[in-house]
């Protein structure tokens, strides 16, 4: 399980970083950023793992699919607002 938590933690770091870099994503909000606002408490709690869950917005938003819900951001991770 440690195995496999550690791999997971690593995969959504690499996305993450992916996406920061993407020319058509307009954010990403990832607790393992130091430039992030919940990066000192991810390291407070998470230590050196972290965590594996990210958001992200696309430029110019995302066209509506007929048969797709979309969902609008919520706060998470203690924020509230």
């Amino acid at each position: 399980m440690a195995l496999r938590v550690a791999r997971h933690v690593e995969n959504a770091r690499r996305v993450a970083e992916f996406l920061r870099d993407h020319s058509r994503v307009a954010w990403v909000n990832y607790a393992g950023f130091p430039d992030s606002p919940l990066y000192p408490m991810a390291k407070k709690y998470l230590g050196s793992q972290c965590c594996s869950l990210l958001t992200f917005g696309v430029k110019g938003g995302l066209k509506p699919v007929p048969s797709v819900q979309c969902f609008s951001p919520i706060q998470a991770n203690g924020q509230h607002g």
